[in-house]
């Protein structure tokens, strides 16, 4: 949000009007600028009062006026949205009884005339397509020009996935952010795209992955020191139960896309336990990859040949 803005008093009352603006947006007469008013008395938010906006030149607002007037809501802020088809810097200004203040935004035909990206940093991943258990996207909406997180705007999101749960518009909160709760029907990996309403230039695609319930782990013990090749590295690996008990009798797999393994298949022993020889003829790293599929349990280390 534009850090310039000029804010008005009456100090008879006590109150306090504010207004913020967006620094710039397209001039396609679809891409939006906004403006933030806040109203307060004596620090506290006024809600439910009326404020007037109006703009200068060619933008108008969602209802092709150049006038409008919004309530203000319990954080005592009104928030208006505003487009142009010119290229222009745009007097926004807001009152409130004898209370004025004046933002200004920018419209340009350059595409990247907002610098405004979407950041997407995943809170918890792998949750169980349960339809219960939820993933989480912290979203932040940043302009790289004013190098600030930009609150008040609207993200739309769509998945790769019929089955995904979520909900398909949020608006950014006053940290510039939106924590997006994803939940699924099945078991698979989502690609989640959020994109800047009315400017799809603006965008972010982020893959998250949902698994059914862990049941077992897989834990690896190297039974070799330095190895040179032509050479072979034992590890034994022993499966165990999520609540931590041994489990003996069960079919586990081995494998490695540059090594030789032996056994590639093997039954645990008495203490849920089977040793795995890895050869290499030619120095490497190679990864060894060992699982459970009954179990949904995976281990994947990498041995080094010198």
């Amino acid at each position: 949000m534009q850090d310039q803005f000029f804010p008005s008093d009456n100090h008879d009352k006590g109150y306090s009007l504010i207004l913020a603006s967006s620094p710039s947006a397209q001039a396609d007469g679809r891409d939006a600028n906004y403006a933030v008013a806040t109203l307060s008395a004596q620090g506290a938010p006024l809600c439910g009062y009326n404020v007037t906006f109006c703009l200068s030149g060619c933008a108008v607002f969602s209802d092709g006026n150049g006038q409008c007037s919004a309530a203000t809501d319990d954080c005592g802020q009104a928030t208006v949205y505003f487009t142009d088809s010119r290229q222009e810097t745009v007097t926004v200004s807001v009152q409130f009884e004898n209370l004025s203040a004046l933002s200004y935004s920018t419209f340009s035909n350059s595409i990247n005339a907002t610098g405004l990206i979407i950041i997407a940093q995943v809170q918890r991943d792998n949750a169980q397509g349960n339809t219960i258990d939820q993933n989480a996207i912290l979203y932040t909406l940043w302009d790289e020009a004013i190098n600030q997180a930009v609150p008040f705007r609207r993200l739309l999101f769509n998945s790769s996935s019929s089955t995904a749960v979520f909900d398909l518009d949020r608006t950014t909160d006053p940290n510039g952010q939106i924590l997006l709760l994803i939940s699924n029907y099945r078991d698979e990996q989502v690609e989640i795209s959020a994109v800047l309403d009315g400017q799809s230039a603006v965008n972010n695609y982020t893959v998250i992955t949902f698994s059914v319930a862990l049941t077992h782990t897989i834990s690896a013990q190297m039974l070799t020191g330095n190895v040179t090749a032509p050479g072979t590295h034992q590890i034994r690996y022993t499966l165990r139960t999520a609540a931590g008990a041994t489990v003996p009798g069960q079919l586990m797999a081995f494998s490695s896309s540059t090594a030789s393994i032996s056994p590639g298949y093997q039954v645990t022993d008495n203490a849920g336990q089977v040793t795995v020889n890895i050869r290499s003829e030619t120095p490497q790293t190679a990864r060894v990859d060992a699982i459970f599929a009954l179990g949904n349990a995976e281990n994947h280390m990498y041995v080094t040949f010198n």
